[in-house]
């Protein structure tokens, strides 16, 4: 459901800030909006990509496209994936690191 979610609010926004007369404040609330369905639908795609079907593996891919966020699949599943909890992995803290 997330993937008609993402489309249906970047289409709303770019159709709303293309042809309504917007407040700076609507405007920057607005996009906070439509930014964390983007950076949700990062999340939704982690999961999804780890589906076996030919279409939940297209669908992530999708979501990727839109938040332009593409390079995502490349790196997280032969990068991290590969060298997980390894120092070679920069997604993984190193022990004594924080967040």
């Amino acid at each position: 459901a997330m993937v008609p979610v993402q489309f249906i609010s970047l289409l709303a926004a770019a159709w709303l800030v293309a042809t309504q007369d917007l407040s700076i404040g609507f405007f920057a609330v607005f996009a906070i909006m439509v930014g964390l369905i983007g950076g949700t639908s990062v999340n939704v795609d982690h999961e999804i990509r780890h589906k076996n079907t030919k279409l939940e593996r297209l669908l992530a891919r999708i979501v990727l496209a839109a938040t332009g966020y593409g390079h995502f699949c490349i790196e997280h599943n032969l990068g991290h994936h590969r060298d997980v909890s390894t120092p070679a992995d920069p997604a993984s803290a190193r022990m004594g690191e924080s967040l």
